[in-house]
């Protein structure tokens, strides 16, 4: 958790830089344009990281003025047995390798959509076929998912702000985590010892 502020800046600056958000703002537009669905799909951690992004991406497209409802979110395995026709399937996966997602992907390309992956490495096994891929770069080494969790929040973050042409301060949204987790060792303290009375 003290990790996150300092990781949120540093994602969010090489997201601006490697344009791979602009590449996923043009299949948005298109895919708008044409009336077609975009879904974002995740399984596990990854579900709750599709569902954030699928927020902050309607979010963003509504104030962007898109035609349409904007993205929706949808469990991985569902999204494999019943796949999109058309559209921009958008898939988080941490290591890109998550079998549920990657079913997927493969089913909604089949069925002519175009996709994106939001993962921490273009090498990921995920990644082969894939439209746009969207590279966050530090792999997660917690046990509880916290850099697994940020990820693909930052990643619709910086994708939404170049919808809208609003750019995202990274020392800003720094500051935000900080302040959100606070005292965390504190806090932990005080938990453990009201559990423990």
């Amino acid at each position: 958790i003290a990790a996150e502020p300092a990781f949120a800046e540093r994602c969010l600056a090489r997201l601006a830089l490697s344009g791979s958000a602009a590449r996923l703002v043009v299949e948005l537009r298109a895919t708008a344009a044409s009336g077609a669905p975009v879904v974002v799909v995740g399984c596990g951690t990854s579900e709750h990281g599709a569902l954030g992004t699928a927020e902050i991406l309607g979010d963003a497209w509504r104030r962007a003025g898109l035609p349409g409802r904007g993205p929706g979110a949808i469990q991985a395995f569902e999204a494999s047995l019943e796949p999109q026709a058309g559209g921009l399937c958008i898939a988080i996966s941490h290591d890109g390798a998550t079998w549920a997602t990657n079913r997927a992907l493969d089913a909604a390309r089949a069925a002519g959509a175009r996709t994106a992956l939001i993962t921490v490495s273009g090498r990921a096994p995920g990644s082969v076929g894939i439209d746009v891929v969207l590279e966050t770069l530090e792999r997660d080494q917690s046990y509880c998912h916290t850099i697994g969790y940020l990820s693909p929040l930052l990643a619709a973050t910086a994708v939404g702000a170049t919808l809208t042409g609003e750019p995202v301060d990274g020392a800003a949204v720094r500051a935000l985590l900080a302040a959100g987790a606070g005292d965390a060792a504190g806090s932990a303290a005080e938990g453990a010892e009201g559990i423990a009375a």
